[in-house]
């Protein structure tokens, strides 16, 4: 499926379908925008996890998986964050129903609260309904309140909690949670 190149979220909100081109900029926004919402996480201030996730091998990798837009996010002229979507992504608490996962969602703290993660996730439910899925999922750190409180403000539910096994990760703060969302009928 061939994915729109530019999508307008807003008068000044576009997310713009990344580009193999686009890994220089992509790694140097993520370089900006992890450590401070997420270096409390790491011994080396997330340095590791953003080459793992965010390095050439993977970004590329990535790129090329079917049915999993990518997407640099602009307010404007300014690379703000990015977004990517699994569109055919069951969620482990609920095998057997079509589901939509938000994979990836980062935003620079200078633009969060201004209402792009509103936007970010209607889209993403946009996509779900169109698709005919009835779960939109993600997972999230259960250490993080102001994502927590955002997502439960969007009307996402808890579900279990999970620990991640990333071993550069400090131990106690690998706690995770998958929260979804489910499209009326």
């Amino acid at each position: 499926m061939k994915h729109a190149t530019e999508v307008r979220l807003s008068d000044e909100v576009t997310l713009h379908l990344v580009q193999a081109e686009d890994h220089g900029r992509h790694l140097s926004l993520m370089q900006q925008i992890y450590p401070p919402a997420f270096a409390y996480l790491w011994p080396d201030e997330g340095a590791w996890y953003v080459e793992n996730i965010h390095g050439a091998k993977r970004f590329f990798r990535e790129l090329a998986t079917p049915g999993a837009p990518y997407y640099h996010v602009y307010l404007g002229d300014h690379l703000v964050g990015i977004f990517r979507l699994q569109l055919h992504a069951p969620c482990p608490d609920f095998p057997d129903e079509p589901a939509l996962k938000i994979d990836r969602v980062y935003l620079a703290d200078a633009v969060r609260g201004r209402g792009i993660g509103g936007l970010l996730i209607a889209y993403a439910r946009q996509q779900a309904r169109r698709l005919g899925k009835t779960l939109l999922w993600l997972e999230r750190m259960d250490t993080n309140d102001a994502t927590i409180a955002f997502y439960r403000k969007q009307g996402f539910t808890d579900g279990d909690p999970f620990r991640l096994t990333m071993e550069l990760m400090y131990e106690e703060l690998r706690g995770m949670r998958r929260v979804w969302w489910r499209a009326e009928a």
